[in-house]
């Protein structure tokens, strides 16, 4: 059977823990709902016009206005959504899944206002199943664009909802707003990581998505993560890995860190070995290769770097 896109991560916060979080969430389900239901507020100087189409004034709480006919056909994409369900057979997965992969192509001609009502609705129902909420979030997203930041970023930072939300916003955050998921993403991942968050090796990967698109230098938040020995392991070789692509002194120097750390990993000092072919030039890698093996006391490392000098060092 083939696995789901976007397959959610499983939650571990019992029903206790759920109602405890509520109250934390509070204002951010509200304020979905509010975009569900609709939210004409009057100004402070009195009330507002009535609009000259009913069908055309719901306003909400993250970003924008949008109308019932926006709703409904959020509401029918958001069906689109659901998985078949446990019984399904092969062939109905499979048709589920192109079906899901179609419509995430889609959204970038859907209007915005779309994308809210999705948004909101993959939000603030906590009735639906998470992995339509999940993808909802992320469709809602492609959709919305800049609109959708403010929630996203909310998803994100905010402890409180669901931990599968939390990471679809992250992985939608730089296909709505590149330039906002470098400026939410790129301080946490420099910051001594907290469980608290959604997975760091997803939030590099969205932040080096943005970075990508605006032509940003990824390498300053790169250095920082492959460098942090209480970073996840996952994350570290992903930063290791992608420093290989970035030739710079910023880049040789903090692989050659992690060549000589203590951290008795052998394995993510073999990948900024090999990252460091990348970003070096041979020469420069090749006396580093021999400065460090002078210095080396494991067997195992120290075959590695005379392996490494054998073959590409002259």
């Amino acid at each position: 059977m083939p696995e789901f896109p976007f397959a959610p991560l499983p939650s571990t916060a019992g029903p206790r823990a759920r109602a405890a979080r509520r109250p934390r969430v509070a204002s951010l389900i509200f304020a979905a709902l509010a975009l569900v239901a609709g939210c004409n507020r009057e100004p402070a100087s009195g009330p507002a016009p009535a609009p000259a189409n009913a069908e055309t004034a719901t306003t909400g709480a993250t970003g924008g206005t949008y109308s019932p006919d926006d709703t409904r056909r959020a509401a029918d994409l958001f069906v689109q959504l659901a998985t078949p369900g446990g019984g399904a057979n092969s062939a109905e997965q499979d048709r589920w899944i192109e079906g899901v992969r179609r419509l995430m192509e889609g959204m970038a001609s859907e209007p915005p206002t779309v994308g809210l009502a999705l948004l909101a609705l993959a939000v603030g129902d906590e009735t639906k199943p998470v992995v339509a909420r999940r993808l909802g979030v992320e469709a809602g997203a492609i959709a919305a664009g800049p609109l959708a930041s403010d929630l996203l970023s909310t998803l994100i930072t905010e402890f409180g909802p669901q931990l599968e939300l939390r990471d679809a916003a992250v992985r939608a955050l730089p296909k709505a707003d590149p330039a906002r998921a470098l400026e939410v993403l790129g301080p946490i991942l420099r910051e001594r990581p907290r469980s608290t968050l959604p997975p760091y090796e997803n939030m590099l990967a969205s932040y080096l998505e943005a970075a990508a698109a605006l032509g940003a230098d990824p390498v300053p938040v790169l250095s920082v993560v492959a460098a942090d020995m209480q970073q996840d392991q996952a994350t570290r070789h992903q930063a290791l890995r992608e420093l290989g692509s970035h030739q710079s002194t910023l880049s040789v120097r903090v692989l050659e860190e992690v060549l000589v750390e203590s951290s008795g990993n052998a394995y993510l000092r073999r990948l900024a070995g090999q990252s460091l072919l990348q970003a070096a030039s041979r020469g420069e890698a090749c006396a580093i290769f021999e400065r460090v093996m002078s210095r080396e006391a494991d067997p195992e490392m120290l075959a590695f770097f005379a392996d490494m000098v054998e073959r590409h060092c002259p």
